[in-house]
């Protein structure tokens, strides 16, 4: 028979079972709900354009706030789920700088644990890709379709849209700092440079109105410009939206604009100041040229005349002897390029941006040409799309220059 103290224990177990009871009718009192959880978000690194690539020495910022009246007791730093080195930070502001090392390129995963005072915690993630490079001081003038060119150590701006056709910056990496310099005699935009004996001579380009056969030679030790031989434009030579690389003191224009089409092979002598039409030609257009181990190398293009969109970029590396006046083909790219930059470092070339095929989207692709072995290898993407822009290597490190940034680029 069950009697009534018998059937109150039995209820207070049922109850207690089904967790309805708080006090020590259960046998001790339950803990009450511990509240909402921190909130924690990222405020850097900020991912440029939407791209998943941020530079190596990163800046890793949160906004941490507890909830109620409690407040936040510690946030721990974590990349691929690694407590980084005294990365427990205990009072505001909430951030850690780190220092990537290795592993560019690859997938990577910034992770921070937010705790409060009761030790709830809530977390964020971002998922990245790091680049070798970091970010130093911007171009003061914002423009495009500029040229780039090194002389005693210093990078020197020219021309450009929108209309700074005739301004000069130079940049000293030494000192990260920028300086104007005198301005060039000619309106230059689209146009191509090479630097022959300590001097940079500009050739060509156009306005926005006008084609530009004019050559001049800038000298970066007395900061004056001196008039040269014009373009013989009529002769087949290319003007604008055309390539430059310097091989035995001279001066060689490839593909761009000319009249008749395709452009021939323009060679200039700065000693005598004159031209000599070469019997060879090319189409591209907004191509890359430059000299490595005394060949000369033409990167990509257009063969459509166009600047900023291309229906079909080219992904075609070949050589030209000068000599010889015949071509080789080399490799191909694994990414075809129109309106990019390509700059040499340790003795391989690097080129790296410009057009989506028939789109004004830029691009953030980068890659590497070893001629020992005729071969490419894709690198990590820059942190944002670039086209229209200059390349340099110092010291043995690339500057990338944009219209907004400047990054410093290590390379292999």
């Amino acid at each position: 028979m069950i009697t009534k103290k018998k059937w109150t224990i039995f209820s207070l177990r049922i109850l207690c079972a089904f967790g309805m009871f708080l006090y020590t009718g259960c046998g001790k009192k339950e803990a009450m709900p511990p509240g909402p959880p921190p909130q924690v978000s990222f405020i850097s690194p900020h991912l440029l354009d939407g791209y998943d690539t941020i530079l190596r020495d990163v800046n890793i910022a949160v906004n941490a706030q507890a909830m109620d009246d409690k407040y936040i007791e510690k946030v721990e730093f974590y990349v691929d789920d690694v407590l980084l080195p005294d990365g427990i930070v205990t009072e505001p502001p909430f951030e850690y700088k780190w220092e990537a090392t290795d592993q560019f390129g690859v997938p990577r995963k910034i992770t921070v644990l937010a705790y409060d005072n009761r030790g709830v915690r809530t977390s964020a993630s971002m998922d990245v890709k790091f680049f070798n490079g970091v970010q130093k001081a911007p171009m003061p003038t914002k423009r495009y379709a500029f040229t780039t060119a090194v002389a005693n150590n210093k990078i020197y701006v020219i021309g450009g849209f929108e209309f700074h056709f005739n301004l000069v910056e130079e940049y000293d990496p030494a000192t990260n700092t920028w300086t104007t310099k005198a301005s060039s005699t000619f309106p230059h935009a689209a146009h191509a440079s090479c630097v022959i004996d300590g001097q940079i001579y500009v050739f060509g380009g156009g306005t926005d109105k006008k084609l530009v056969t004019d050559v001049e030679a800038y000298n970066p030790a007395t900061d004056t410009w001196t008039t040269k031989s014009p373009i013989p434009f009529d002769k087949g030579a290319p003007a604008s939206l055309t390539s430059c690389a310097v091989i035995n003191g001279k001066a060689y224009l490839m593909g761009g604009m000319s009249d008749p089409e395709p452009a021939y092979v323009a060679e200039y002598d700065p000693v005598a100041d004159s031209w000599r039409m070469t019997n060879s030609f090319i189409q591209e257009y907004s191509a890359e040229a430059l000299n490595l181990n005394n060949v000369l190398y033409f990167i990509g293009g257009c063969p459509d005349k166009s600047m900023g969109v291309c229906a079909s970029p080219s992904n075609i590396l070949q050589s030209y002897d000068p000599l010889a006046d015949t071509w080789i083909s080399h490799q191909s790219m694994n990414t075809p390029y129109s309106s990019h930059c390509a700059t040499l470092a340790n003795g391989k070339i690097y080129i790296m941006g410009g057009t989506e095929k028939g789109s004004t989207a830029t691009r953030t692709v980068m890659e590497v040409y070893n001629p020992d072995s005729d071969s490419w290898t894709q690198l990590a993407n820059m942190p944002e799309g670039l086209i229209n822009f200059g390349c340099e290597t110092v010291d043995g490190l690339i500057y990338i220059i944009g219209s907004e940034h400047v990054y410093q680029y290590t390379p292999d």
